[in-house]
């Protein structure tokens, strides 16, 4: 998709770009993939099951689950994730990367009505002017009542478009000085993953200019940056948000790291598997990272709505 190099659209372009960039687009594979429907645990080397999965995301402080937004698996999945941490207690709220802090008193007035978890759920998208995003009611309402029917509150996880806009415009002098420093956002990041999110999102935005693939990198760096303030304001917490947003070399996971050492994140990537990659260990190359940036990848079938258009 060509965007122009305008500020609103640079807005927009972050919202609905891929969340996983690769260096060659190929044609997401469908259910007869080897790899579709695995888990894969990167750090014991081998597959596991989706009983074992939620067992070892429930000892984590944060949980983030990241998605390629218009895979409608992915939402099924994430809500039965949802439904399987809160059934072992102790989470306190699940965090929208779809929801930003414009949206949170409306989300707030939503959800102190006497209503039962699924009307909450169901009225969720029309309280918040849901827009922009896949829809609330296919995608995303089955999340939220996981979360409300499990006793979790649901809270906005990103920055309101005000703040993104400053941002780009002045950097770091742009954002309140507080929320740089909980944030640690002057920290910069290293240079490998830097080049990293550079090579992502000038692919992911087909060639656009260095000026505007720096905003860009500003955008993300605030939307990741307001995504682990929002969890860890929340308490013991899931995030729901786009794979590129729970990386652990460079994103919310990242961040979290800087903001509360001593915490523990688990950070789960669900992937469409592709043809010819038919081994967990072929995509780092998908990532560009030498390691496998996540601790758990859990393997789809391509989305339905991605199959028959090339990015660019």
């Amino acid at each position: 998709m060509r965007i122009r190099a305008a500020l609103g659209v640079l807005l927009l372009a972050l919202a609905t770009s891929p969340a996983i960039a690769q260096e060659n687009w190929v044609s997401p594979a469908g259910r007869d993939h080897p790899l579709a429907g695995k888990i894969w645990d990167v750090a014991q080397g081998a597959f596991i099951t989706e009983a074992e999965l939620i067992a070892q995301l429930a000892e984590a402080d944060f949980a983030l689950l990241g998605e390629t937004h218009t895979n409608e698996d992915h939402h099924r999945l994430q809500a039965r994730i949802v439904a399987g941490l809160g059934a072992l207690g102790d989470f306190e709220a699940v965090a929208f990367e779809m929801l930003d802090q414009s949206q949170a008193p409306a989300l707030a007035r939503h959800l102190d009505q006497s209503e039962t978890p699924e009307a909450l759920a169901e009225g969720l998208g029309r309280a918040v002017n849901w827009q922009r995003w896949p829809s609330w009611r296919t995608h995303y309402q089955q999340i939220a009542e996981a979360a409300l029917t499990s006793g979790m509150t649901i809270v906005a996880g990103n920055a309101e478009n005000a703040v993104l806009r400053e941002a780009v415009r002045l950097g770091a002098e742009g954002l309140d000085q507080a929320f740089v420093a909980r944030t640690k956002f002057d920290v910069p990041l290293g240079p490998a993953a830097l080049d990293v999110l550079n090579a992502e999102l000038t692919e992911a935005h087909c060639g656009m200019d260095t000026s505007t693939i720096a905003s860009l990198v500003t955008a993300q760096r605030v939307w990741d940056s307001s995504m682990a303030d929002a969890l860890v304001d929340a308490g013991r917490s899931i995030l729901i948000a786009g794979a590129g947003h729970t990386g652990t070399d460079r994103a919310v996971p990242w961040v979290l790291g800087h903001m509360q050492p001593e915490a523990s994140v688990a950070a789960l990537a669900f992937v469409e598997v592709a043809a010819d990659f038919d081994s967990p260990q072929d995509y780092a190359a998908y990532f560009r990272t030498p390691t496998l940036p996540y601790q758990f990848l859990w393997f789809t079938p391509g989305a339905t709505l991605n199959a028959e258009v090339e990015p660019c």
